[in-house]
């Protein structure tokens, strides 16, 4: 079977804010459409339209709407965009001219995401030959 292999970061199309509130703000526009046109051609029920309730629905609507927008400005202010300049030596980022912070800080703090630890593979089989040769070296020539 084939795996399916992750897309690169590189790869990823990144909509900007503005394109994804204006489709978004234009959906909530048809919905507000539809609610006045169910309510002046009677759609949904029978009698005379009820301006009152289409705009109470409206209102919720708009309610909606921004909740939503803001919702997604939220989470694209939270997304980490554009060059981090990090230490080639200690890896830490750089947050203005003169501060510098370890880079799981600023992940955290720039991000929604959070940090736990682990070895890769790699790193376990060098470090265990690194412990393998040292308590060979400690415990001496066998005499």
């Amino acid at each position: 079977m084939n795996k399916k292999e992750p897309v690169p970061e590189h790869a990823v199309i990144r909509l900007p804010l503005n394109y994804i509130a204006f489709w978004q703000a234009m959906t909530f526009f048809m919905l507000i459409c539809a609610v006045w046109a169910c309510e002046e051609f009677g759609l949904l029920h029978d009698g005379p339209p009820d301006f009152k309730r289409a705009a109470l629905l409206t209102l919720v609507l708009i309610l909606g709407g921004i909740i939503i927008v803001a919702h997604s400005y939220l989470q694209e202010r939270k997304a980490l965009h554009g060059l981090l300049t990090i230490c080639s030596y200690c890896r830490k980022v750089r947050i203005d001219e003169n501060a510098w912070t370890q880079i799981e800080q600023f992940v955290v703090d720039h991000s929604s995401a959070d940090f736990t630890h682990g070895v890769c593979p790699g790193c376990y089989q060098r470090l265990t030959a690194e412990m393998a040769s040292k308590a060979n070296a400690d415990r001496g020539p066998l005499t």
